[in-house]
């Protein structure tokens, strides 16, 4: 994998005067330096009954911005847990603006208790997670239907990423939307945010299956999937031969984790995303603010490992 190089200043002046003779220039690796991104589901319980518990993770994540390098932050969905309980988005709001007040940018979507399942009713979620609370964040680039879905682009030492949400009751004019906005960023390490996908027995939903099928196979951006709504922790990886050579380029590593079916609907379980550009992998490991825990006492929640490693192309 090659790396970008920074030519000192003084041999770019050197250089541009013709003074000197110089066989070999001076290059410095940058962008090596690991960062972290961090993710929470299916907050729903907290919001409802354990407002401190969603206060201690957001709080975690401002108080340890600089210390774990943490550059972003994805919520996939169910926020609160009854859509027209308005004590429970008032609850969500306050932890979730504490990001807000720290500039550290995030992206949410809805999960189906969000929009009142079938009803797919966005009119609160929009008021309180719409476009308007996110139009000044220098991430936040483009909506579809007032944040039913939308994209960030954000740059970290030079690695460009986009993160692709797609809320609750997507549809086909929803995808069409979405394939546009990942074929205008071929350049970009795509990651996708969706709320329904992956199942704990490791395969997708029948929404999942058609989210990969025209969306994720076709395009070679893509490289991670994320999502809750199903109580538990799976992961897959499918790989995928994209030049049609018989060699699979590209791995797609597609991951659920959702901790609500666990004491107080998670114990503020999250996931921290570590990339390592230096080895083009990613680690996951999972951590709980409010009990300061790495790993939790709950064969139903060890399907998944605590910790594993990925590769990604950056």
């Amino acid at each position: 994998m090659f790396k970008r190089f920074l030519l000192a200043p003084t041999l770019i002046i050197l250089l541009l005067l013709g003074i000197g003779q110089v066989s070999t220039p001076i290059a410095y690796a940058i962008g090596d330096k690991p960062f972290t991104f961090v993710w929470m589901s299916d907050t729903q319980y907290y919001s409802q009954h354990y407002p401190y518990i969603y206060d201690s993770m957001t709080e975690w994540i401002v108080e340890n911005e600089r210390n774990q390098s943490i550059k972003y932050a994805i919520h996939t969905g169910d926020i609160v847990d009854h859509m027209t309980n308005e004590f429970e988005w008032v609850q969500a709001d306050l932890a979730m603006k504490k990001l807000d007040q720290a500039k550290i940018p995030y992206g949410v979507l809805a999960g189906n208790h969000d929009v009142g399942h079938s009803k797919l009713d966005y009119s609160t979620y929009s008021r309180y997670f719409g476009d308007a609370r996110f139009k000044k964040s220098h991430v936040f680039k483009g909506s579809y239907k007032d944040n039913e879905a939308h994209f960030d682009e954000i740059q970290v030492s030079g690695h460009k990423f986009l993160i692709l949400y797609l809320g609750f009751g997507w549809n086909d004019e929803t995808l069409s939307w979405a394939k546009e906005v990942v074929q205008d960023h071929p350049h970009h390490a795509t990651i996708v945010a969706t709320h329904r996908y992956l199942q704990v027995n490791g395969k997708r939903s029948e929404d999942g299956d058609k989210l990969f099928n025209e969306l994720i196979k076709p395009n070679p951006s893509i490289q991670l999937v994320l999502s809750g709504h199903y109580h538990g922790t799976a992961q897959r990886f499918d790989r995928i031969d994209d030049d049609g050579d018989g060699v699979n380029e590209r791995t797609v590593v597609q991951i659920l984790s959702d901790y609500q079916g666990y004491q107080k609907g998670g114990n503020g379980f999250m996931r921290l995303l570590t990339f390592q550009p230096k080895s083009q992998a990613v680690t996951i490991s999972t951590y709980s603010p409010y009990t300061k825990e790495d790993s939790l006492e709950n064969e139903d929640f060890h399907k998944a490992p605590m910790t594993f490693s990925f590769p990604m192309d950056f």
